[in-house]
Order: C-alpha cells, then sequence, then structure tokens
C-alpha cells in the first residue's frame, strides 16, 4: 500500500505543512519519505521496500501504482535488461520521459501519480481509467495540495473544511446520487477516472484538465457467436485477476452472485496453480441461522456451493452490538468512514489483498438494457418484436411503456409510475407523503440549498448505458472508501472486473451478446463451465438475511442512537441540514420500524451528523 501527497506554492514561496499531510497519510505504511524540489515538495507513505518515489532526467515522481504488465512496458520503452527488476514508480517515470502526458494512454493498472516536470515548470497528475486508485486536490492562486487521500488534503495549509452546501443537499435529499468531482468539502476536489490535470506552476492554476481514456470511441465487433465472445470474455477475466495476486495473502469477497464467485474460483484455481493455498472468502451474509428461513436458503446455498467446489474457509461478517453506533458517529464526509466489514475481518484473517466483484453489473455482466430502444429508435422493429418475445415481454404492454419512457425518463419501462397504475393508486395523497417526507433534510436548509441539476436521463443502448453507468461516479466513489477503510487495516482492495483491458474488451462486444433470457447473458455463457449451474443461471440478486440482519441490528441501537443525538458531548456543528426533531422521533419509535423498517433516511441523517457516541460504562 502507499499514499502519495505534495504541495506546490508559487515561485520565491516556501512549501511548508508537509510534515501534517504525511501524518494524515500514517495508516499506509510506516515508512515516510519527501523530495523537496524548489518550491514543491512530494511526499509518500508506503510499506518497507516499496519505492513510490524516482527522480530522472530532472524529473520526479510520486506514484500509488501497481501496473498490470510491467515487463512489456519495459520492453516497449527499451530499458536494458541488465537494470533488473524496476519499480513501478520509476517505470512510469521512463514512460513520461519518453512519450510525455500522452504516456497514461500506455499504461494498464491501478495509479494515481504526479511527476514534477523540473524543465518545464509544471505538476502533471493523472489517475487510472477506471479510479481504482483515489486523487484529491485543493488548487488556488497561493498553493496546490495534492494526496490520495481526502484527509491528507483537508490537512494542508490554508484548506478549509467548509462543507460544499450543493454535495450536502444532493446526499440527504438523493443519497443514491455521486459527484465525479465534487466532495462533502468546498475546497477539496477529486480528479475524475480517465483524467489528467497540468498545473504550470509559475501561475498555479490548471493548464488543462484532460480525459485521456475515451473508450466511446473503440470498435465494435460484429459476428460471433455468443460462445465464442464467452470463451474471449472469461480469458481476459482470468488475466484480470491473475495480475492482480501478488503483493501478500490473498482473499477474496463472495456475495454468491456472479460476479463475485467468478473473482473468486478463478482466483483459487490460479493460487493452486502457484502451489498456494486456495484465499479465504469473506461474505456479508450472518452466521447461518437455524432453523433457516426459506427465503434464505437460495442466498446461502450459493456462496456454500462455491466455498465447497474450490475448498474455500468461509467467514461470515457478524455485526457486534454497538458496531453500528460506532460506525455512524464517524464522520462519513470523509471516505474512510462506513461500514467495517469486510476489511477487518480479513485483516483479521492475514489478508493483505483482498479481490472484489464491484464493477461487474456496471459493463462486464451488464443485462443488456437499452437494447430494447435501439431497436425502437432505429425502426427495426421485427428485431424488437422478436427481442421482446424472447425475454418473455407482451409487445402490447412493453412498446406502449417504451414510447412513453422517450418523452420523460420517469415514465419508462420498469419505473414507479407503471408499478403504482398496475396497483390501482396512482399518486394517491400517501403516495404524494412518502416521497415528500422520505429524506430527513432540514425544512429551511431545504428551502435555501442550492439547486441542483436534473438527472440526465438513461441512454438508449446497450454500449451508450455501459458507458453512462462507468462515468456516473458511484464506482469511484465506493472504491475511494473501500481503499481508505482498507488502509486502516493494512490491506488493499483491488477489482479484476474493472480491469481496463477487460472492460474495453467488454465495450467492443455487439449488443445482442448480453441480451438474454437469461439476463447477463455474455457473463453466463463465458462462466458456464466454471461455476455451479445453481449459482451461473440463478437470476436472484436478493440477499434478505443481510438486510434484515442490519435491520434488527439498527432497531437494537435506536435508542442508544437516539441518547447520542438528543444528549450529544459535543455540539452538532451539522443539525442545521438535517431535520433533528423528525429524526428523534422515527428513533423513539422501534415497535413501528420493526413493522415496516425503512432504514435508508435515518442512516442517511445519522451518517451525515456529527455525534459522539457515549463513553463506554
Amino acid at each position: 500500500m502507499t499514499g502519495i501527497c505534495g504541495l506546490a506554492v508559487r515561485p520565491g514561496g516556501l512549501a511548508e505543512g508537509v510534515a501534517a499531510m504525511l501524518d494524515a497519510l500514517a495508516d499506509y505504511g510506516a515508512a515516510a519519505r519527501r523530495r523537496r524540489l524548489d518550491f514543491v515538495v512530494l511526499g509518500a507513505v508506503a510499506s518497507e521496500g516499496a519505492a513510490p518515489l524516482a527522480e530522472a532526467g530532472g524529473l520526479c515522481i510520486a506514484a500509488d501504482a501497481r501496473l498490470d504488465d510491467p515487463a512489456q512496458l519495459h520492453e516497449a520503452l527499451g530499458l536494458d535488461p541488465r537494470d533488473g527488476e524496476i519499480a513501478d514508480a520509476a517505470l512510469i517515470l521512463h514512460a513520461y520521459l519518453r512519450w510525455g502526458p500522452a504516456c497514461v494512454e500506455r499504461l494498464y493498472g491501478d495509479f494515481a501519480f504526479v511527476v514534477w516536470d523540473a524543465p518545464r515548470r509544471r505538476l502533471f497528475c493523472a489517475r487510472d481509467a477506471l479510479g481504482a486508485r483515489p486523487f484529491y486536490y485543493a488548487l488556488d492562486a497561493r498553493r496546490f495540495a495534492f494526496a490520495t487521500a481526502l484527509e491528507s488534503v483537508l490537512a494542508a495549509p490554508g484548506v478549509g473544511a467548509e462543507l460544499d452546501e450543493l454535495r450536502v443537499s444532493a446526499h440527504l435529499a438523493s443519497p443514491w446520487r455521486s459527484f465525479r468531482r465534487r466532495t462533502f468539502f468546498r475546497e477539496a476536489l477529486r480528479l475524475a477516472p480517465g483524467h489528467s490535470l497540468t498545473v504550470e506552476a509559475g501561475r498555479l492554476r490548471p493548464v488543462r484538465q484532460r480525459r485521456w481514456w475515451r473508450p466511446e470511441n473503440l470498435p465494435t465487433a460484429r459476428g460471433g457467436t455468443a460462445e465464442e465472445h464467452g470463451e474471449e470474455l472469461l480469458g481476459e477475466i482470468d488475466r484480470a485477476v491473475r495480475v492482480r495476486l501478488g503483493g501478500g495473502p490473498v482473499g477474496v469477497e463472495l456475495s454468491g452472485g456472479l460476479d463475485s464467485s467468478t473473482v473468486a474460483v478463478l482466483a483459487a484455481r490460479e493460487l493452486r496453480r502457484r502451489g498456494l493455498a486456495p484465499p479465504p472468502a469473506f461474505t456479508g451474509l450472518p452466521p447461518p441461522p437455524k432453523p433457516m428461513p426459506p427465503e434464505y436458503v437460495e442466498g446461502y446455498g450459493r456462496v456454500r456451493l462455491v466455498a465447497e467446489q474450490e475448498g474455500l474457509r468461509l467467514f461470515h461478517h457478524r455485526l457486534a452490538p454497538g458496531d453500528m453506533l460506532r460506525q455512524l458517529s464517524e464522520d462519513w464526509c470523509l471516505p474512510s468512514a462506513g461500514v467495517g466489514y469486510p476489511a477487518p475481518l480479513a485483516a483479521g484473517e492475514g489478508v493483505r489483498v483482498l479481490l472484489s466483484g464491484v464493477g461487474g453489473d456496471e459493463c462486464v455482466s451488464n443485462t443488456g438494457a437499452g437494447h430494447d430502444f435501439s431497436l425502437l429508435l432505429g425502426g427495426r422493429w421485427p428485431s424488437l418484436l422478436a427481442h421482446l418475445r424472447m425475454q418473455g415481454r407482451r409487445p402490447s404492454r412493453e412498446i406502449p411503456k417504451m414510447l412513453a419512457g422517450l418523452l420523460h425518463p420517469k415514465l419508462g419501462p420498469g419505473s414507479r409510475f407503471w408499478r403504482l397504475l398496475r396497483e390501482g393508486r396512482l399518486w394517491s395523497a400517501g403516495e404524494r407523503s412518502y416521497l415528500r417526507n422520505r429524506w430527513l433534510i432540514d425544512p429551511q436548509f431545504a428551502r435555501r440549498a442550492p439547486p441542483m441539476a436534473s438527472v440526465a436521463p438513461r441512454p438508449l443502448s446497450v454500449r451508450r448505458r455501459q458507458l453512462h453507468r462507468l462515468r456516473l461516479g458511484h464506482l469511484s466513489e465506493r472504491m475511494e472508501g473501500e481503499i481508505a477503510r482498507g488502509a486502516r487495516c493494512g490491506l488493499e482492495f483491488r477489482y479484476p472486473l474493472l480491469d481496463r483491458r477487460l472492460v474495453e474488451f467488454a465495450l467492443g462486444r455487439p449488443p445482442e451478446a448480453f441480451c438474454g433470457p437469461p439476463t447477463r447473458l455474455l457473463m453466463r455463457v463465458a462462466v458456464s463451465g466454471l461455476l455451479p449451474k445453481e449459482v451461473c443461471w440463478s437470476e436472484d440478486k436478493s440477499d434478505p438475511a443481510v438486510q434484515e440482519s442490519q435491520d434488527e441490528a439498527f432497531a437494537l441501537e435506536m435508542p442508544a442512537l437516539r441518547r447520542a443525538v438528543l444528549a450529544p458531548e459535543a455540539p452538532l456543528t451539522r443539525a442545521g441540514y438535517v431535520d433533528v426533531p423528525r429524526l428523534l422521533d422515527r428513533l423513539g419509535d422501534v415497535e413501528g420500524f420493526r413493522r415496516r423498517p425503512r432504514p435508508r433516511a435515518m442512516l442517511t441523517a445519522l451518517a451525515f451528523l456529527d455525534f459522539q457516541p457515549p463513553p463506554a460504562s
């Protein structure tokens, strides 16, 4: 693991304050290093033996990087094989010396780095295509501060911690919304995935922020059977898993779904080929109850089948008393706050690298949604009718929904509108009240909050919808949180299904390859000989055991949470954003919550509030 940071001031100034930024990166290792270069300071914190800083040709780099195929890049650069193995940071610096800012297009892997280009007096910053490494910065006329941890940027001199009220209002009113560049803090921004940023030292302002990864320009393959596409896809996933297995003892997340199960099986088989034990598997399911309710059987069964097939030791997530209170009392405006699963559990078993199946739904194992709209708009009516019938959908019902969705995205197939119409309660008074009051945002703040831009309608083709979901920002926010929480435990998360080569391969498949039945057809064909058939062909993604265990844990801690908000150890500085009286009323109705659990609004408000848990008795 590596954390990098740095500070640049105007020429003639003195870059002081990097020590505090390095202290904020203490979770990333014990060895702190820094380089002072005129009015620029680069710093890094890493485990012993890592080399995150390098210098060559008047340039200096600070990099948090894991390259997929350093040997291939070594050869492309024409480096002398007698030089031996070169650290990833130094290899990126050689690539910059050779190709300049265009070097990022030749880098495959997970990275965030900054190059101080002394001859040109500029800083060049870049982040990998899918955002598997975080990068935050603050920039004004006086200084440019950057780091791979938000806390480090906030520790830089002159960077304020004032909240960004647009980001706050969006979070409290629509917690599922993500922002590619904004954080909760007005002065701290994130560099979006697949982007680079050039800062000219003399003026301390961006010369150019460039989107260097443009997957929309990839060609689309034509022809080929589902089996042929599936075989190629499996080979790409296998490669993506293999290149992420180094760096220490490996573990896997296992939900029993298609994506995590595929990663777990391929990792176990590759480790056995290397003469190593299969990885431990960590599931969000609580320990199996006895007797087991019928609705739990399928979820537990899928996890058990994969674990038994590959001989994986299975570890269940158990919420201990007080866990939810402690987690909700953390500052959730910082990525490092939040749910402890699975990082502490995995780290306690000696795991240092944890493979996740995050990101598969967005692209590689996509459902093929949007293909019906592209057939409709393209006037391919016979193909549309055959497509709908193949999926078991009645054209007489679906086509009117699609036409309505073209008029307004909230009227499209699967929307609340059609469900309520079918149930005969279209926008009743109770429904309107639910929509208005479900989020606990303070009424006065809601009236003065900055207006939010409307959510863009979903693109009307498979590929455009895949690209849209990759760019929304929710994936990078999730990875940033997991990476920060993993660093607290000495553990590194890796995401094989967000491998750049793999994603580009999937984006290049013809849209028909993804369309079932069943849904996620391409992925299912690819892994049909790899996974148990009950896992490969199951279309049930629900985990009632997880949700019900979390609801019960929350119900048990509602009185303690109410006391913490009602009589906090310190004043609640963020109470002006949350409807605290209504939140307290809901926290006081434990029985009502058990009858109809709706924790999301309360969790959102509690996670944002800055209360402290009462001292342990």
